[in-house]
């Protein structure tokens, strides 16, 4: 009777020490606040305040890590693989959804990657973001990539590339976008892009990195920009928004530290206001009663949904890890550093 009592006691012991742990690796979510709605158009974002529990790591972005030419992307002659090297002094992120302009074809990436300083060449999973060109385009080098300014938007187009990792659903979907845009942005073009600028063989007339580049759709991002651009720095606790587009819940993106997001906030800003741009309302609708907006409870039962559904890890590189959780509602991805520190959840409306 002592002997079973002990152990039911050490059990007892073990039970309270270990349990936290795995509430937490099951994918727990800490109480967030949210703000909002903040409406722009058809747009309404909600900010996510939390703790900010990497304040003293300082990641580059790979948009300033390019611009810097503190990274080097370099093309391998293989559409889903390319490969990076970090030559500065402090780490690198990149999101999955990050584009880069150039090489033999505009990509995209798909899994967040943290790239340690002054690291090796590495590999980079990408996906490719324009369908037939492989070859300079212009000026530009085949061998390099010149930029990431953009990102790719659209829940179908992120889907393919960071869930399916299926090139021809990615090509699908960017065809989609596109004729999405072209059909919103005045004086609706049959096309958005013909040649991007480029003629004879260098066109790019399916380039995705192209369509966001255009000045008729930078003006009608900048008008959610003009609303919304100040969210993110306005209180230091801000490490994520969500968003909804007419009344209808989108996804979610959550970072693990403050700066972080500051940084990212621009560059996901435009992404989400390309999409909304995409779903404006057509003129047959445009008399139609507002949907009804979605609500702070919506959010909150989309970040819990971390907590559902099958779990599966993938290691991305020595230093960072994926898991990934499909629910009945939504997608949950939550990039890991090598210590297995939470760094980036991203949730994903089905």
């Amino acid at each position: 009777m002592r002997i079973r009592l002990s152990v039911l006691l050490a059990l007892s012991l073990l039970s309270a020490l270990v349990f936290p742990w795995i509430c937490w690796a099951a994918g727990s979510m800490p109480d967030y606040k949210i703000a909002g709605p903040f409406k722009s158009h058809n747009l309404e974002v909600f900010i996510i305040h939390g703790a900010d529990s990497m304040k003293g790591e300082q990641f580059i972005t790979l948009a300033e890590a390019m611009q810097q030419k503190a990274l080097k992307v370099f093309e391998t002659g293989e559409v889903n693989e390319l490969a990076c090297q970090n030559f500065s002094s402090r780490p690198v992120f990149i999101q999955s959804g990050d584009i880069v302009k150039g090489g033999r074809q505009d990509r995209t990436m798909q899994y967040d990657l943290i790239v340690p300083p002054n690291s090796k060449r590495m590999p980079l999973s990408s996906f490719c973001v324009e369908h037939g060109r492989w070859q300079q385009r212009g000026a530009e080098s085949a061998a390099t990539f010149s930029s990431s300014a953009k990102s790719i938007s659209g829940k179908e187009l992120k889907l393919a590339a960071k869930y399916k990792a299926d090139q021809g659903a990615v090509w699908d979907s960017v065809s989609v976008h596109q004729s999405r845009l072209a059909m919103a942005v005045p004086p609706a073009p049959p096309a958005l892009v013909a040649s991007g600028g480029y003629g004879g063989g260098d066109a790019s007339p399916t380039s995705l990195q192209l369509t966001v580049e255009n000045k008729e759709l930078e003006k009608s991002t900048g008008d959610y920009a003009k609303d919304l651009q100040a969210l993110a720095g306005r209180d230091k606790d801000a490490i994520g928004y969500a968003f909804s587009i007419d009344g209808k819940l989108n996804s979610a993106d959550v970072y693990a530290s403050h700066g972080l997001f500051v940084k990212l906030w621009p560059k996901l800003l435009e992404s989400t206001a390309v999409e909304a741009v995409a779903q404006k309302p057509s003129a047959g609708r445009a008399n139609a009663a507002s949907p009804k907006p979605a609500q702070k409870e919506d959010v909150r039962n989309l970040l819990t949904s971390g907590d559902k559904g099958k779990s599966t890890l993938k290691k991305v590189s020595d230093g960072t890890n994926q898991v990934t959780r499909d629910s009945a509602n939504a997608v949950y991805f939550e990039t890991q550093t090598k210590d297995n520190a939470w760094l980036h959840r991203n949730y994903i409306t089905k």
